[in-house]
């Protein structure tokens, strides 16, 4: 589907708020800030050798709506970890002065583990190119799941570290409460013993050698990818522009979210735009 498919099918149901032409305008307007920003990043790890392949959201807009989903403007891309010094260097040497990268090697005011690349004058909440790292896990499945099940909470822990209560909660006392609740349970951990530990388990499994392995973010006890089709990538010209993306894309896909192609219901896409909109 495509953006202008979506924006008809909206304005002619019977579903359509009052000023989505105008909300649906401006979000247009983030989702090329954010393919602009994705062409940047593909061109700094072409240059650098860096491996790189769409993933998540992007890999699916990349199948199913041959670009980007019409209704989401976030991008995500996968790298290996082992490639993460390389892509740091890249970043603070080669990347155009129109963008800016957000990331605690970069920055250590940096409140998330991944890295953020976003165009200059934006908040990297609001417009990025989120970069995640692949890591290879052990073979057997017992293992595999002891050494995967930490991964996640360690990888969040930054994020609820430089939780600023009042600030992300937007005058919410939901979100306030919700927050502190969660800052609250993470209270006696500490943040560089798990940024160390989180680092150490990253780096444990070379990904080349190893048979499986995984996003090492919230999900990681969620999905296990073969390794040797994860990163079979090959690059596509898309109306969106040419990426990487793995040869497995259909195996990877139904992994993650079952029957990939069918479309969410047309109240749930407008939700989407519009929750977006509010960043």
């Amino acid at each position: 589907m495509t953006i202008q498919e979506f924006k008809e099918e909206v304005l002619s149901s019977k579903i359509a708020p009052d000023n989505f032409e105008q909300i649906y305008d401006k979000f247009v307007q983030y989702q090329e800030l954010a393919l602009k920003t994705l062409k940047e990043v593909h061109r700094l790890c072409e240059k650098n050798g860096i491996r790189y392949q769409l993933a998540y959201g992007s890999l699916l807009g990349a199948i199913r709506d041959g670009g980007q989903i019409p209704w989401d403007y976030d991008v995500d891309i996968v790298i290996p970890y082992e490639d993460k010094s390389k892509m740091v260097k890249a970043l603070r040497e080669n990347l155009s002065n129109e963008f800016y990268a957000w990331c605690p090697e970069i920055d250590e005011r940096c409140g998330h583990t991944l890295m953020r690349i976003t165009p200059v004058g934006y908040n990297s909440n609001a417009i990025h190119v989120d970069v995640f790292y692949v890591i290879g896990v052990p073979d057997d499945p017992i293992e595999r799941k002891k050494f995967t099940a930490p991964i996640g909470k360690l990888y969040h822990t930054r994020t609820v570290k430089k939780h600023r209560l009042f600030s992300e909660s937007n005058g919410s006392l939901k979100r306030f409460l919700g927050l502190l609740k969660e800052k609250l349970a993470y209270c006696f951990i500490n943040c560089k013993h798990a940024e160390n530990e989180y680092n150490d388990r990253c780096g444990k499994y070379k990904l080349d050698k190893s048979k499986y392995c995984i996003s090492a973010n919230n999900y990681a006890d969620k999905h296990t990818f073969i390794t040797d089709h994860l990163w079979d990538t090959h690059l596509v010209e898309l109306s969106s522009g040419t990426f990487q993306i793995t040869k497995y894309y259909d195996e990877i896909l139904t992994a993650i979210y079952g029957d990939y192609l069918t479309v969410p219901p047309l109240n749930k896409r407008i939700q989407e735009v519009l929750s977006s909109f509010q960043h």
